[in-house]
């Protein structure tokens, strides 16, 4: 199978299926416990004690998740360091004060979370 209908009831299940192989075949144990723990449908979040943490595995997560056609966008982050490490076509420009987006329904403040110097 190389696609499914879009808007068919197990289109969700199904994508859901491909994510979880596609980081079972081409990614670590480690790997395959975030994709299953840390995705939400097409949503993927995580928070890192640092944030060359964060830059590794986001780059870990989406250079995998691309051998199964899983293209990662809209990186985002409350850490300027780790959105410009990001930055690129596919990353939301995220200002660090204000509203930055939904996520997972929620709305975030990137400043409530972001590090105080």
């Amino acid at each position: 199978m190389t696609g499914v209908v879009f808007g068919d009831s197990s289109s969700p299940c199904q994508a859901i299926h491909v994510l979880w192989r596609t980081a079972e075949e081409f990614g670590s144990p480690e790997l395959l416990d975030l994709v299953r723990t840390r995705f939400y449908m097409d949503d993927y979040l995580n928070s890192h004690r640092t944030k060359e943490d964060a830059i590794q595995t986001n780059r870990l997560v989406s250079e995998t998740l691309k051998h199964g056609k899983f293209h990662l966008t809209k990186w985002t982050s409350n850490a300027r360091e780790v959105q410009e490490e990001m930055s690129g076509e596919t990353q939301d420009k995220v200002e660090l004060t204000g509203y930055g987006g939904g996520v997972l329904g929620m709305h975030w403040d990137p400043s409530i979370t972001a590090e105080k110097k």
